[in-house]
């Protein structure tokens, strides 16, 4: 049997690895996206293509030096690309500035 004291302190010991797991898994889930379908990407890049995307005045994250083939940022970021509004892994709203 355990003495009191040193149940506490590995109590509070197992508390702070609780509190640091759950704080790995709510920044995890935060920064991971889904993907938008294929055909909604395609249909972004060729918007910011045909409309001369990079004068825009808001257009940040939407392309960079980042190794997709494409030229814009990651597959699956497309949520965190100025002016859209991304749910449930569809483009649901494209604000202009």
């Amino acid at each position: 049997m355990m003495k009191p004291v040193k149940a506490l302190k590995s109590a509070k010991r197992m508390g702070r690895v609780s509190v640091a797991c759950i704080a790995v898994i709510f920044m995890t889930a935060a920064d991971s996206q889904a993907a938008i379908p294929a055909e909604e990407r395609a249909a972004l890049i060729a918007l910011y293509n045909a409309t001369d995307g990079y004068s825009w005045n808001g257009s940040t994250g939407w392309k960079g030096n980042n190794g997709e083939p494409d030229g814009f940022y990651e597959i699956g970021s497309e949520g965190s690309w100025y002016g859209l509004t991304v749910t449930d892994d569809h483009v649901k709203q494209i604000r202009e500035t």
